[in-house]
Order: C-alpha cells, then sequence, then structure tokens
C-alpha cells in the first residue's frame, strides 16, 4: 500500500471515558490524549455494502478474539460480531461498538 494508514482520531464529547476504555480492553496508554502505535503495518480492504451502512471500520490485532470481546463488552461495549472466522485456520475477527457507539473490530488467529 503507498501510501499507509498511520494515525486514528476518535472525536467524542467524553474522551475521558474513551480513554479509559481502550486502555481496559486494548491496554493502550495515551499521554495528553495521544497513543503512540507499534512498529508493524497496517493493511485495508474494500467491500462491498448497502449505501446505508457505510463506515470506515479499523481492526486492532489480539491474539484471542473471544477474550478481546469479552473485555470489550466487561468495559462497556456492545457486541456486534465474532468470532467469525474469515479464514479457516488462520484468521478470526470480531466487532463491537465502544460504550460511545463507534465501530471497532478485532482480529486475531483462529
Amino acid at each position: 500500500m503507498s501510501n499507509p494508514i498511520v494515525h486514528v482520531e476518535l472525536v467524542s464529547a467524553d474522551p475521558d471515558r474513551l480513554e479509559a476504555f481502550y486502555g481496559a480492553v486494548f491496554g493502550w496508554e495515551f499521554q495528553d490524549r495521544f497513543a503512540q502505535a507499534s512498529s508493524a503495518g497496517i493493511n485495508a480492504n474494500l467491500d462491498e455494502g448497502d449505501p446505508s451502512e457505510q463506515r470506515i471500520t479499523l481492526y486492532a490485532a489480539v491474539d484471542d478474539v473471544e477474550a478481546a470481546l469479552v473485555r470489550a463488552e466487561e468495559a462497556g461495549a456492545e457486541r456486534v460480531l465474532g468470532p467469525h472466522v474469515v479464514a479457516p485456520g488462520e484468521l478470526v475477527v470480531g466487532r463491537f461498538r465502544d460504550p460511545l457507539g463507534n465501530l471497532i473490530g478485532v482480529a486475531g488467529p483462529q
């Protein structure tokens, strides 16, 4: 990908709540509301869908999709999908809505 995604911005009326939520779910540590990215790259794909459901979904890499979904639910999220096997023996994904309604995905090995 010639123009990789390098930054994610979560805009919220309650950023402190999201900081606590993402800290609990993924262990993200914020300094002045900024979380430093890892050196890992980010890939992207395009899917066809209903125009009324257009969205951008960001996926966080996890070791265990079910465990990540449970942590998200315990922190106040609503599970939307998963675990769902995308590539048998290789890739599992899940999605949840954070406490403010943002759709977030998690992806990991099967």
